[in-house]
């Protein structure tokens, strides 16, 4: 009895250590625009709570990520705590179109995905690249070149800058019609 009562300690008392050993709790640091509130909703689990281990903060990491909110997150792990560092997107400060002379700049700025005082999403650069490409077609450049690049004003906002090289137009300068005798 003395062995099965002493067992039953050991257990209770390893149980407790281990749960207070592995469950700790969540510091975020970077966070200069989104608040504690404002992460909860990007996540199922309680960010508040005290219980969390490896895997659950391996989860919450997922579930920022996904979010075009954050930039890169990261984390570290102590002893009482796992700190969570987090890159928040950056800001667009203002859009700028170099090398453009033949559309009026608003059309581009009007139709992109990407908006001034927007988050800046990289997988939106080659849509908004896309956009600038099909309005110099369809005036009749098909050999436009354009390349994307931001300019860090801070920590949290940057210019998002589209270089254009317009090239020549194509020009046709002869239709012949073959095997056509109708006309």
């Amino acid at each position: 009895m003395l062995k099965v009562n002493n067992l039953i300690l050991f257990i209770i008392f390893f149980s407790i250590f281990n749960f207070n050993s592995y469950s700790k709790e969540i510091v975020f640091i970077g966070n200069e625009k989104l608040q504690l509130n404002d992460l909860q909703t990007l996540s199922k689990l309680d960010i508040y709570s005290k219980n969390f281990d490896e895997l659950l903060v391996n989860e919450l990491i997922r579930e920022l990520y996904i979010s075009d909110l954050i930039k890169d997150i990261s984390y570290e792990v102590f002893e009482d705590k796992y700190l969570i560092k987090i890159n928040e997107s950056p800001i667009i400060n203002q859009i700028f179109i170099n090398g453009n002379l033949r559309t009026d700049n608003e059309i581009f700025i009007e139709n992109f995905i990407n908006k001034k005082d927007g988050i800046f999403l990289k997988k939106n650069i080659q849509n908004d690249i896309n956009l600038i490409k099909n309005i110099y077609f369809s005036k009749g450049y098909q050999f436009v070149e354009i390349n994307a690049v931001t300019e860090k004003i801070n920590n949290n906002r940057i210019n998002l800058i589209f270089n254009i090289t317009e090239n020549k137009p194509s020009n046709i300068f002869k239709i012949s019609f073959y095997g056509n005798n109708f006309f």
